[in-house]
Parts: structure tokens; sequence; C-alpha cells
């Protein structure tokens, strides 16, 4: 079944079934939808920017037919979720995307990814409330169990977040989710569950970041260009 075909009133019963690609995930900051036709060209544009694709894992599409056959893989492949990141105010902004993939649905396990494509909002602490915003919606609204990610060594940011921040658990040895000279992290959701009540505690902004609601798009066009 393609994931374009029905809606469900409830995001886990849709993971179990198929995935929830249909559903919008949002909070009063900003909020997750799918990633449909008319992004791709933002998409294109992003990942062939050159302080975006720096951090990237695979080569940014070389042409826009190479990114809309990305796009036609995704909606065949069961197995990955893709969201676009907006931030809410006036038209709403695009500010970049993540990512769920490599989906085991027997574990309730999925390799994640997250990045700010939109360089206005590079480095201002917005990639920290979206990661923690998706794990949210990951293990709250979407059912699973362990999330899984790669970190490139030199990626400083990225480390301090996951040991300093999360309480993530960094893994030794061979791993499916392990990517060649990157560091593999992992988050339960018991790991999160603390971590989250610990948020909760500091302050209202976190309480807010933290209230993710699950919404349903009026209309999800697949040849909306």
């Amino acid at each position: 079944m393609n994931k374009f075909n029905s809606i469900q009133k409830n995001a886990k019963e849709y993971y179990e079934d198929i995935n929830p690609s249909l559903l919008n995930f949002c909070n009063s900051h900003f909020f997750l939808r799918p990633i449909v036709y008319k992004d791709l060209k933002t998409l294109f544009t992003w990942r062939n920017e050159p302080l975006v694709s720096k951090h990237l894992s695979s080569p940014p599409p070389e042409s826009m037919d190479e990114q809309v056959q990305w796009y036609e893989r995704y909606l065949r492949d069961s197995g990955s979720l893709h969201f676009m990141t907006m931030k809410r105010g006036p038209g709403d902004i695009p500010v970049g995307y993540c990512q769920l993939f490599k989906i085991d649905k027997d574990e309730k396990s999925a390799e994640f990814g997250i990045v700010i494509g939109n360089i206005e909002y590079m480095n201002s602490g917005l990639g920290y409330k979206l990661t923690v915003a998706f794990f949210k919606t990951a293990f709250t609204w979407l059912g699973f169990q362990v999330i899984y990610g790669c970190v490139h060594p030199k990626n400083k940011v990225s480390i301090k977040f996951h040991n300093d921040f999360m309480g993530s658990r960094f893994i030794e040895g061979p791993h499916k989710y392990r990517k060649d000279n990157e560091l593999l992290f992992e988050v339960n959701k018991l790991i999160f569950e603390s971590f989250e009540k610990k948020l909760l505690s500091r302050s209202k902004k976190w309480q807010d970041i933290l209230n993710i609601e699950q919404t349903t798009p009026e209309t999800i066009n697949k040849d909306d260009k």
C-alpha cells in the first residue's frame, strides 16, 4: 500500500500498519510535516549548500532529476520516514528536515538524522530543540523503543549534546546501524523519559517544546508540485 493512500486517526496504529507519514506533529514553536513534491527544490538547494553538505553522510544530488528520483524511491520505501521541519509564524518557515530510516518494525528501532538546511537558523539552538521534539514524537506517537544515530568524530557539538545533554549511550563494536569512521549512539525510551523529566522541571520553554500534538494535514497531494 502506498503511504499516501489514507490517513489514520492514531499514529501508532498507522505505524504498525504501514507508517505515519501522513501525520503532522506540532508544538507552539514549530511542526513536522511530511515531505511533498513542492519541497524538492528547497531540499536540492539545501543539500548543495556547502555549509550544509559538509555535514551530510551522502553526496548531494547533482540535478533536480536526481532529487526527484530520491523522492520516488522514498515513496516506495516502507522503511523510512522523512519530515520537513517548519518554524511556526507568518507563512511558516522551512528550516530543515529530519528522518527515521532503516526502520526495524520487530525491534521498533530506527536510525535518526536531522539537518538544518536554512542557513539563517544554523547555530541558533533550534537544532537541539528540534532533535528533542523529534525524539519525543518518535517515542510517544510513533511507538519506537530505540533510536540510533551516527556522529562524525569531529562533530564536537553533536557529541557534547549526546554525552552531556541527552545522556545518550555510545556503542562500541560492530552494529547494524554503525557507519564507517563514525561514532554510534543509542537512546532508548527509558533514557529519553528520564531526560524529559529533567527538561520539564527546568523551564516553561521545554514544557512548550515537549507538548507535541498530532494533527492531520488538510490535503497531501502527490501531484502538488
